[in-house]
C-alpha cells in the first residue's frame, strides 16, 4: 500500500494507520460532504499516532475550510511545533493568520 507519509516499520498500529490514510486520500477534492468523515479520520490518526505532522496539518486545512479558523491555527502551529521547517505549513498557517486578520504575523510565517 502507498502511505501519504512514509511510516516507521516499528509504528504501532501501522496497518490502521496505513487504512485511516488511505480513506483520507480517497476524499481528498471530493465535495465538501466528505469533509465531516475527514475530520474523523485524522482525529483518529491523532489518537493513534500524536506525532503525525501531516494529520495536524490536514485537520488545520480543513477547520480552515470551515472558518474554524482558532482550531486550524491550533493544528496547524501543533504541526509546525513537530516539525518547524515544513515549508507548507508555515505557508497555510500566513493564509490562515490573513484570514484572521494579522497580516503581520501572515506575512512573516508565508516567508518561512
Amino acid at each position: 500500500m502507498s502511505n501519504v507519509v512514509p511510516l516507521p516499520d516499528d509504528l504501532p498500529h501501522r496497518g490502521v494507520i496505513e487504512n485511516l490514510w488511505a480513506e483520507v486520500t480517497a476524499l481528498w477534492g471530493t465535495s465538501e460532504e466528505y469533509t465531516d468523515r475527514e475530520l474523523a479520520l485524522y482525529k483518529r490518526i491523532l489518537t493513534i499516532d500524536p506525532e503525525a505532522v501531516a494529520a495536524h496539518l490536514g485537520l488545520g486545512t480543513v477547520l480552515a475550510q470551515r472558518e474554524n479558523l482558532d482550531g486550524a491555527t491550533c493544528a496547524i502551529r501543533e504541526a509546525l511545533r513537530l516539525k518547524p521547517d515544513h515549508a507548507a505549513a508555515h505557508y497555510i498557517l500566513g493564509v490562515v493568520l490573513g484570514k484572521r486578520g494579522d497580516q503581520e504575523g501572515a506575512e512573516r510565517e508565508i516567508r518561512e
